[in-house]
């Protein structure tokens, strides 16, 4: 089963060559790396060229166009798309290429996991993406560790160019109708970029956010979709609604409107911590996840 790897990058030289590293450790001659750089300013295009021939500069790509070009410049059968900034397991190729020996399965890969010495935003966000620790069919495969078969990618369209962000989750809506998608654990990597501060995670989701309504567009609306988009709705009338009655009715409803904030946090925070077991993360999720909704709903108007 040859597979192709494309890796898309842009000023990544403190972390490609540990991606590459470990990749090229694995590659055999019937699988092949791609690096699609998207303009670098830094060493990233000289480190890449130490380890594949095998890289293309696109200055002016969007990350989807990225992809897209990576796909049609590889021979795979597989192809497997992978970020920059991620480093795989030992045995990440033979476990796909276990995975994939079963015929239904169109798509796999994992939700990437935080470096082990990192930041408690990094630990805490890390713990809820990645609290599934079997195999399960899903719906969305995270595109830092993407894996699908090249007949599907292409009979989809592969990446929608015009989707800035979320384009995975449009893409992997579109499989869903003609595949299976398998969440795999064993085909594991570590994500060294992950938001490390509060400021950081605020800004990636605002910015991914803003892909949310455009992926509706155009993979069309999925129930499963659907709290991702009540939730930011529902914080903006919570918003609102604090406005109409500081003007209306003074700071007497202040408590009110601190209470419709902080219940649906308080009860993520109380389920993720009956899930995990880690007690002492309860206040790390009930923070990201008022900053997650408060990004959420920026997302909404920076669109």
């Amino acid at each position: 089963m040859n597979i192709s790897i494309v890796i898309p990058a842009k000023n990544e030289e403190d972390n490609i060559s540990q991606c590459l590293k470990a990749l090229k450790s694995q590659i055999s001659e019937f699988n092949e790396i791609i690096v699609v750089d998207n303009g670098s300013t830094d060493n990233t295009v000289s480190i890449a060229k130490l380890y594949t021939d095998k890289v293309y500069v696109k200055p002016k790509f969007s990350l989807s166009e990225l992809r897209n070009y990576g796909a049609r410049k590889s021979s795979g059968k597989v192809i497997a798309f992978l970020d920059a900034d991620c480093i795989v397991s030992e045995k990440w190729i033979c476990q796909i290429q276990k995975t994939l020996e079963d015929v239904e399965i169109g798509c796999t890969g994992s939700t990437p996991v935080a470096p082990q010495n990192g930041s408690w935003v990094e630990a805490v966000w890390s713990s809820f993406r990645t609290r599934r620790k079997r195999k399960c069919y899903t719906s969305w495969i995270n595109s830092s560790n993407f894996i699908v078969r090249r007949d599907y990618f292409f009979c989809v369209g592969g990446f929608n160019d015009e989707v800035k962000t979320c384009e995975d989750v449009d893409i992997c809506m579109r499989l869903n109708k003609i595949c299976k998608i398998l969440f795999d654990p064993s085909i594991n990597v570590v994500h060294l970029g992950e938001p490390k501060t509060v400021k950081q995670f605020l800004l990636k989701e605002i910015w991914r956010g803003k892909g949310t309504v455009s992926g509706v567009i155009s993979h069309g609306f999925v129930l499963s979709e659907l709290k991702s988009l009540i939730l930011p709705v529902y914080y903006l009338f919570s918003a609102l609604g604090l406005v109409i009655a500081l003007f209306a009715f003074g700071y007497k409803y202040i408590f009110a409107y601190l209470a419709l904030c902080l219940f649906p946090a308080f009860i993520f925070a109380v389920w993720m911590t009956a899930n995990t077991k880690k007690i002492n993360y309860f206040f790390g999720y009930l923070i990201l996840f008022l900053v997650y909704a408060s990004a959420r709903t920026i997302a909404l108007f920076a669109r």
